[in-house]
């Protein structure tokens, strides 16, 4: 579009240049000119990151500039800090495994119910139990054919630990996903991703915000990793895991009759 001379642009798109410059005027430029060189300027721009700390008297566009340049940081730091092999053993784990097991609390929680979600729309045997007590029952019930993934960024949760070294201890492959691979939680990781943040501290605490961003890119990248490995038959029994899904959430639920 930046490019293309406006009557060309308007060719392609099937409009009039009329249009065009009544559009730009409609957003208050003088012309289409006049609103191509102000987008121009703004693809163009260098993107600029916010590192400082949230204070007492930002207003909430610098809250907003600095906690999402955190999360771009922070995943930008851990992509540049992946060991694609260690990525590649864990996608390879999951893709041979029985059944996998996921382990968190607190904060973490919401990343393994994403990765619970993910793992479940392929068709794969996961199980997430939030309750502290099922997870260690389900990793005394874990063998060598299974894999036990654990998520915390300190890696010192003590039921987190507990779990993952139940599950090590049963000869399950362990996976721990944490900012710290010289934790409690990765001395019982078979394989450990780790996650480099920088947290936009606010009043001098950390709130562990991009932490959660980060465990969240990771599981993007195996979730993906899993998806592109997939033969015919994998998607065609996910394609019709996706029809059923598709046709429940077409039916209402009907009321019990007495």
């Amino acid at each position: 579009m930046l490019r293309l001379p406006t009557d060309q642009l308007a060719k392609e798109i099937g409009v009039s240049q009329g249009t065009l410059s009544n559009f730009s005027q409609a957003l208050g430029y003088s012309g289409f000119k006049a609103f191509r060189l102000d987008l121009a300027a703004e693809v163009n721009a260098p993107l600029h990151l916010d590192h400082a700390a949230i204070a007492r008297g930002d207003t909430l566009q610098d809250i907003a500039n600095k906690a999402i340049s955190a999360d771009i940081d922070a995943l930008l730091t851990t992509l540049r800090s992946l060991e694609l092999g260690d990525m590649e053993k864990t996608i390879e784990a999951i893709q041979q495994a029985r059944r996998i097991d996921l382990y968190a609390n607190g904060i973490s929680s919401s990343v393994a119910l994403d990765a619970f979600n993910r793992f479940l729309s392929l068709g794969l045997s996961v199980n997430w139990l939030p309750d502290i007590s099922n997870q260690m029952t389900s990793a005394a019930l874990l063998t060598s054919q299974d894999v036990a993934l654990a998520f915390s960024y300190a890696g010192e949760t003590r039921a987190t630990v507990k779990a993952l070294g139940l599950a090590h201890q049963q000869g399950a492959t362990t996976i721990a996903v944490t900012g710290n691979p010289h934790s409690s939680l990765a001395r019982y990781a078979d394989i450990k991703l780790v996650v480099t943040p920088r947290e936009p501290t606010a009043f001098r605490r950390n709130l562990r915000i991009s932490a959660r961003i980060s465990m969240l890119g990771l599981v993007d990248i195996i979730y993906l990793g899993l998806f592109n490995a997939l033969d015919d038959a994998a998607l065609d029994k996910l394609e019709r895991i996706l029809q059923i899904s598709s046709r429940a959430d077409e039916q209402p639920t009907r009321p019990a009759r007495d």
